[in-house]
């Protein structure tokens, strides 16, 4: 199957958006950058992390970031098309770290697709309404970004998500419960959450 774009995945989101009806509440499915990196994948490939992804970040480096959270668990549903995962459990929510094969591509465009996610997609500006953050010194290139709910704005839950590329291999961190704190403080420890996951990428 050939590679689609994350830039085409953003299109095909927000055109199928834009024709959606029904009630405010209802959303379109969303294309995320390691749902997508499935979609294109061999079937029957098995996921190639050196490391797995609940071993590239201690449990205390996670617990905290986010008190509370329980050691994590191998997540790995989609090992059949490339992409292993954890998730570390906290309260009602979770913690989740999936690591894919994506080859050489944008980290804020992919990024920007994942955080299509929280926003109201029905919203002509979807796209651009999630504050992308690059951030340097972490692996080849990383990125995050922190949104608090916030409807006047189009964001329509909390969301945070940090990405983290080092040659072909990329890893997508996704840790909501920071977005409801400071924004600075919840970037900063993204940051250092990112360079552990780097050091094993």
């Amino acid at each position: 199957m050939r590679q689609m774009t994350w830039l085409m995945v953003v299109t095909v989101i927000l055109v199928s958006a834009a024709g959606c009806t029904g009630s405010g509440t209802d959303q379109a499915v969303v294309a995320t950058p390691a749902a997508s990196a499935a979609a294109v994948a061999k079937v029957g490939e098995p996921a190639t992390a050196a490391v797995h992804p609940c071993a590239m970040l201690a449990n205390a480096s996670v617990t905290l970031a986010v008190p509370g959270a329980q050691a994590g668990l191998p997540a790995d549903e989609d090992a059949a098309v490339g992409i292993s995962g954890c998730r570390w459990p906290v309260g009602a929510g979770v913690v989740t770290l999936q690591v894919f094969d994506a080859g050489p591509g944008s980290v804020e465009n992919e990024l920007r697709a994942a955080s299509l996610e929280v926003v109201e997609l029905k919203r002509p500006d979807a796209a651009s309404l999630v504050r992308i953050e690059s951030l340097t010194g972490i692996g080849d290139k990383a990125g995050a970004y922190v949104e608090r709910i916030d409807s006047k704005r189009g964001i329509r839950k909390s969301g945070a998500a940090l990405m983290v590329q080092n040659g072909n291999r990329r890893a997508i961190l996704r840790i909501p419960q920071l977005a409801d704190g400071d924004r600075a403080l919840a970037l900063a420890s993204m940051k250092k959450l990112g360079t552990e996951i780097a050091s094993a990428l």
